[in-house]
């Protein structure tokens, strides 16, 4: 099984709209299903997704987040 902290998740944010990659972060895997957090929401906007709906980011962008987090 490959993991990864940061990925994208194919989802929408509402029923009428298209399907869309969005940047999330993996909470657990449970079987077949991943629960994320999406990346610059808050977290109730968690989501289980199967994994066939992930895919990893590049590496480039894993930098960049980690470039822009706030120092607490």
């Amino acid at each position: 099984m490959f993991v990864f902290l940061y990925l994208q998740v194919l989802a929408k944010t509402q029923e009428d709209e298209a399907m869309g990659w969005w940047s999330a972060k993996i909470k657990m895997f449970r079987g077949e299903f991943a629960v994320v957090d999406y990346v610059g929401w808050d977290k109730t906007f968690s989501d289980i997704v199967p994994l066939e709906r992930l895919r990893p980011i590049n590496q480039s962008y894993v930098w960049v987040l980690f470039l822009c987090r706030p120092i607490v």
